[in-house]
């Protein structure tokens, strides 16, 4: 299957990243930006100087642009696109839109994370309902080189963009918090990261893996009047989760606001 990707910023560059690591490199790109068809040239990926020459010959395109420029991207390869394969990773831009500017091509909705340049991402897809079942196989079995896909309604879809969408920075933005603790303590820091993002691989799989609940976890750790018990304590003190969930309707709040 030939693909085409549209727009190679962050998300895009990391969907190329990954399509690379599982060896498919039939892909044409083009972006605004030279330099960046550069990089994914020097990936071994076909570019293309506009892209209606990207889509012509493309089963499947990905477009994978901001929000503010759908519109003017999906009007630039609309007739080149009839009867085409459209998956739209554009936060906040409904199906109903993108039917609407692309009215003769299928359309889908992904929402993976940059997780997807190492092939371990999560992969919301949302599907209008007279979406044909080998239409949405093909969406699908792109995403699954890419990582796992949950096929889920739109609604859903846009709540967990706050979620798995962005969640790898708040998971980062938590290991920079405990990095800057252990350094605060007296651990080099290039010894407090690995030490930090190998403990939180090793609480992923026993959340994930291991099927271990949240609190299995966390009562298997902090045992009454210990250290890992003083440390909760403290973060409860500061009300961290409750911060944590007004951060997350904050975001989702500003998703609604731009929504199309």
């Amino acid at each position: 299957m030939k693909l085409a990707l549209i727009g190679c910023g962050r998300l895009g560059f990391s969907i190329l990243q990954g399509l690379s690591r599982a060896g498919f490199l039939d892909v044409s790109v083009f972006d605004v930006d030279k330099s960046k068809v550069d990089k994914a040239k020097s990936l071994g990926f076909k570019p293309c100087q506009s892209s209606r020459e990207a889509v012509e010959q493309a089963e499947a395109i990905i477009l994978s642009v901001k929000p503010a420029v759908v519109e003017q991207a999906c009007q630039e390869i609309r007739d080149c696109c009839i009867d085409k394969l459209l998956i739209s990773t554009a936060a906040a831009t409904t199906l109903s839109k993108l039917k609407s500017l692309m009215p003769q091509s299928y359309v889908v909705r992904v929402m993976p994370n940059i997780a997807v340049s190492q092939n371990s991402s999560i992969t919301l897809l949302a599907h209008p309902p007279d979406a044909p079942e080998e239409v949405l196989e093909k969406a699908v079995n792109i995403f699954k080189l890419l990582g796992e896909v949950l096929v889920v309604d739109e609604e859903d879809l846009e709540r967990a963009t706050v979620i798995s969408g962005s969640g790898p920075a708040y998971i980062a933005y938590f290991t920079e918090a405990l990095v800057k603790a252990a350094v605060s303590i007296g651990l080099n820091e290039q010894l407090a990261l690995k030490l930090s993002t190998l403990t939180l691989s090793g609480a992923s799989k026993l959340l994930a893996e291991a099927g271990m609940s949240t609190r299995e976890v966390i009562d298997a750790v902090a045992t009454p009047g210990g250290l890992t018990a003083k440390a909760l304590e403290t973060l409860d003190s500061l009300k961290l989760k409750e911060g944590f969930t007004q951060a997350v309707l904050e975001a989702y709040k500003k998703l609604l606001s731009i929504r199309q």
